[in-house]
């Protein structure tokens, strides 16, 4: 959803709003697990890229 778009930018308007997002967890009590980057399962050793 945040990746980068064809002219080397990065859109996080409306739905895409991070800080909001931050911003209502908060107000509600909540915590957020943020894991950027293209690196998934970083719980098992080793972990995967995602494919191209």
């Amino acid at each position: 959803m945040h990746q980068e778009s064809a002219d080397g930018k990065f859109d996080f308007s409306g739905i895409k709003d991070i800080d909001t997002l931050l911003t209502i967890a908060e107000k509600e009590g909540l915590y957020v697990i943020a894991r950027p980057g293209p690196y998934i399962n970083a719980e098992i050793s080793m972990g995967a890229s995602p494919p191209p």
